[in-house]
């Protein structure tokens, strides 16, 4: 394995994680699961206990008039919130402690990464589960990538939006699939050994990875009011 790539975020948002290159073949499907599921769990036992605090330190007040931005919720992020507060009243909201903003861009980036395509490390270990299947598994993502992007235009525009707001929250995922299909692409090399399967353990692991980024990824990233 290479030293890591750090791929640079503006607006003080850090990295985007790293990108990792593999020198040579794994010695075989577990081998390579372990490498890949290391990091997003690693990263995620930091952002959990980091949102916990982070919403322990947050307050629940009423909205602004206008001129303010909030981050997207997950399924996570909308459990933990409602655990943390209860049912939010009606024109009231969560002002979130900076500590939870850094964790919901720890989940973020953890959701993004568990990607089941290519080099990713969501890609490696759709491979280790599925094997040759998993260009189908990552060509599909790329597919509901591009259906959430249009279901939230389509959405946006019927439900009085404008077109431009819309556009704005769908256009993130337009991106994102595209830069899966044109840069991360969906070739993955096999293993040494391709042929002894995956531990019973591991493929119970394997699965939850590719459950949390249903868990994890906000629909709409970020909307403003």
């Amino acid at each position: 394995m290479s030293l890591p790539y750090f791929i640079p975020l503006p607006f003080g948002w850090g990295t985007l994680g790293a990108i990792i290159l593999m020198r040579s073949p794994a010695r075989d499907r577990n081998a390579s699961f372990d490498i890949a599921a290391a990091g997003p769990l690693a990263g995620l036992a930091v952002a959990l206990p980091a949102m916990l605090l982070g919403l322990a330190w947050s307050r629940v007040a009423p909205i602004p008039a206008s001129g303010y931005s909030v981050f997207g919720d997950s399924l996570l992020t909308s459990l933990l919130a409602w655990l943390r507060f209860g049912a939010i009243p009606p024109d009231y909201m969560v002002y979130t402690h900076p500590v939870a903003d850094a964790a919901w861009a720890g989940f973020l980036v953890t959701a993004l990464n568990l990607f089941p395509v290519g080099q990713l490390d969501g890609g490696r270990i759709a491979y280790a589960l599925f094997g040759r299947r998993h260009r189908t598994i990552g060509k599909t993502t790329v597919g509901v990538l591009l259906g959430l992007g249009t279901a939230l235009l389509a959405w946006g525009a019927l439900s009085g939006r404008g077109l431009l707001p819309s556009l704005g929250a769908s256009l993130n995922w337009f991106v994102w699939a595209g830069l899966i299909s044109f840069l991360v692409g969906f070739h993955h090399n096999p293993p040494l050994d391709d042929v002894t399967p995956l531990s019973p353990v591991r493929r119970v692991l394997g699965v939850l990875c590719l459950l949390l980024i249903v868990l994890l990824t906000p629909p709409i990233l970020m909307h403003d009011g």
